[in-house]
């Protein structure tokens, strides 16, 4: 029956709209009592679901029927003796929707879960750890279908762009053409040809632009797809060990382990040559050197050259402009969806605008609510300018403000820079760093690049280090790293002749994580035959 009815979370109410304490007390679908020898957690638990289920005026056994449950099964769970499975609460609350008519509130889900969890850790640990990992993993899935979506998106805008690029070059060589045969008759209409002819040339380096920046996107999108579907692997393993303790015990844990680690070490073989694979035929559709044909004798670089100088002196008449004339332009890209505009006006701001000035337009973005367009315009001065300047930045930023926005930025500029910067750039930002008493910044550029720099970039940066940085970058990426990419790292120390540093890595290893020693072994032997 109903107890402590005001005490209930809100939409307990609405869900028993109609039902009074009485009624499901004198009802002939009422239940037995909750015994006493019931623990506190499931007693609690089940009178909820009683609650719930006495809203359906139905018998325990035409429910049974309805669902095609075991009436045993359900009468246990709803007097507590047994923690249900958590698709019995789902099912139920399913029901009641559908016989009510109305949806249940998210109030009471959350509550029963709540119970749910609570009843389970205090009958069962390893069922609770088995529910705690599908929870785990439901998410991770939900990470990798919403990055699967995003590179789809990605992929889609390339290719739409791409295709448009092939479209302007057809018409730039009929414009060109035309031009040479109409020339010497139509001499009047010269200025407005060549207006034309500027206008989709520009156009046309503006795109091969955006699509140099889609592939950055693209691929930092299947690097986030593979962290995804890594995270995934690792949930997995998790999930089949949790399994396997709570039917079978420690032994048959121990008897699967090597075999886990064989199999992983193959699907990432298996994924690593279908990524080349793709990356290969990827490759082999990017634009040649058609401009440069198509342009007389003008070489690929030096089209390239002309379209870097005419970008430049576009995004020096966009910075040439007020501060306030450049935060409303970003603001009205960002509301109409113009995101060409939008990238253009990143791109100006952080490459030729005065540092002074685009860290004011970074905290006038900041305080009218657009924090992340300030984040895009400090994570492309961390990739696009000097040393010194990325340094000066952080050093504006971090110097003149404690807020939270001023730490996301920082942090910002930090990661981007770690990620995607040379080898060589990073003892340098961090020796400016240190010397204008940033420590913590150093540090945790170091770490960024411990966690996330791929293997190839990792090594080639830790061959530059001192000794003393280089034990402090693999004790990050030992304690923190994932352990899937670790078997790559040792291939890579390997192919640059950085062997001396495996054994400190394998050392560090034990220190940190014992027990992943002998997978990431198996799996390196298993790469490299």
């Amino acid at each position: 029956m109903l107890r402590n009815w005001n005490a209930l979370p809100l939409g307990w109410q609405h869900l028993a709209t109609g039902i009074g304490v009485a009624d499901l007390t004198d009802s002939p679908f009422a239940l037995r009592p909750i015994g006493d020898d019931v623990p506190p957690e499931a007693a609690q638990l089940a009178e909820r679901l009683r609650e719930v289920f006495s809203s359906l005026n139905l018998t325990m056994r035409r429910y049974a029927t309805r669902t095609h449950r075991n009436p045993g099964a359900v009468s246990r769970y709803l007097n507590g003796t047994r923690v249900p499975p958590w698709d019995f609460v789902t099912e139920l609350l399913t029901e009641v929707a559908r016989t009510r008519g109305t949806p249940i509130k998210t109030e009471v889900v959350d509550h029963l879960r709540r119970n749910h969890r609570r009843a389970l850790q205090a009958s069962s640990k390893n069922r609770h750890e088995v529910q705690r990992l599908q929870d785990q993993l439901e998410e991770a899935d939900l990470r990798v279908r919403e990055s699967e979506v995003r590179q789809q998106v990605l992929m889609e805008g390339l290719q739409l762009r791409e295709a448009r690029i092939a479209q302007l070059e057809v018409k730039q060589a009929e414009i060109t053409a035309r031009w040479h045969e109409e020339k010497d008759e139509l001499g009047q209409h010269l200025t407005a040809i060549n207006l034309r002819h500027e206008s989709t040339t520009d156009e046309l380096e503006r795109l091969k632009l955006e699509v140099a920046q889609l592939r950055q996107d693209l691929a930092l999108a299947r690097e986030a797809t593979q962290q995804a579907e890594e995270k995934c692997s690792e949930l997995e393993e998790k999930l089949v060990e949790a399994e396997e303790r709570a039917q079978a015990g420690e032994e048959a844990r121990e008897a699967s382990a090597l075999e886990r680690a064989r199999r992983m070490a193959e699907e990432a073989k298996a994924v690593a040559d279908e990524l080349r694979r793709k990356l290969e035929a990827y490759e082999s559709i990017t634009p040649s050197n058609a401009a440069g044909e198509n342009s007389g004798q003008m070489t690929y670089e030096g089209f390239r050259e002309r379209g870097e100088r005419r970008r430049q002196e576009r995004f020096s008449k966009l910075t040439s402009r007020p501060v306030e004339e450049i935060v409303h332009d970003f603001l009205r890209a960002s509301v109409s969806g113009n995101a060409s505009r939008g990238r253009d006006l990143r791109d100006a701001v952080a490459e030729v605008a005065p540092l002074a000035d685009a860290e004011l337009i970074c905290w006038e973005l900041v305080e009218k609510g657009y924090a992340s367009l300030a984040q895009n315009v400090a994570a492309r001065i961390a990739t696009a300018r000097s040393v010194e300047e990325v340094s000066d930045f952080v050093k504006r930023v971090g110097a003149t403000n404690v807020s939270r926005e001023a730490s996301e930025l920082v942090n910002e500029t930090l990661t981007r820079f770690a990620w995607l910067r040379r080898a060589e750039d990073i003892p340098l930002f961090t020796q400016r760093l240190r010397d204008e008493n940033w420590e913590a910044w150093a540090l945790t550029v170091e770490d960024e690049c411990a966690i996330r720099r791929n293997p190839q970039d990792l090594v080639k940066l830790l061959r530059i280090l001192d000794e003393k940085t280089q034990t402090d970058i693999l004790d990050a990426v030992a304690g923190s790293r994932s352990v899937t990419d670790i078997p790559a790292l040792f291939m890579s120390m390997e192919q640059q002749g950085e062997t001396e540093l495996i054994p400190l890595l394998l050392e560090l290893l034990e220190t940190h994580r014992e027990d992943k020693v002998k997978g990431v072994l198996d799996a390196w032997e298993l790469a490299k035959q």
